[in-house]
């Protein structure tokens, strides 16, 4: 084997060869690592790009959620916001309608302060008039005996004159 390979144990054809067959066998290897490392890389990019949209998707839920919410929100303030209109409404016609209940009931009772004001001035107008009436009575009452008594003493002194006359004769 020297002797074929002319005195030493390799040739540099062998050497070239083997070398070749290192690069060779080298660039094989490299090229399977990288398209290992290029299958793990897009291995790793699947990935990530499996984790960005199951996170758009959860960004999405979570906004879809919170926009439902909002939305929600919203809508019961709109709703706290009519009931507060109309309990605000109920009470305004409430005032209006005690309002307007406490102005005919003041008209009512100047009304009937009136009427016995009224009354009042009748009855004292007829307490007065009898009371002169009484007076006219007890006036004429008390010249009726005084004529009574007149009459009486004129009769008594009638009577005591017949009868003086009567003890004379």
């Amino acid at each position: 084997m020297v002797k074929k390979n002319g005195g030493g144990c390799y040739t540099n054809e062998m050497f070239q060869e083997a070398e070749e067959a290192i690069k060779h066998e080298v660039e094989k290897i490299l090229k399977e690592k990288e398209e290992e490392m290029q299958r793990q890389k897009e291995e790793i990019e699947r990935k990530h790009e499996e984790e960005i949209q199951t996170m758009k998707r959860r960004m999405e839920e979570q906004t879809a959620e919170v926009e439902k919410e909002r939305k929600q929100r919203t809508e019961q303030l709109e709703e706290m916001e009519k009931n507060i209109n109309k309990e605000r409404k109920l009470r305004k016609k409430e005032q209006e309608k005690r309002k307007e209940e406490d102005n005919k009931r003041k008209i009512q009772d100047e009304l009937q302060q009136q009427d016995w004001e009224q009354k009042l001035g009748v009855l004292e107008q007829k307490i007065k008039s009898e009371s002169e009436e009484k007076e006219t009575i007890d006036n004429k009452l008390e010249q009726m005996r005084e004529e009574m008594r007149k009459k009486r003493e004129d009769w008594e002194k009638e009577r005591n004159e017949w009868w003086e006359k009567r003890h004379r004769e």
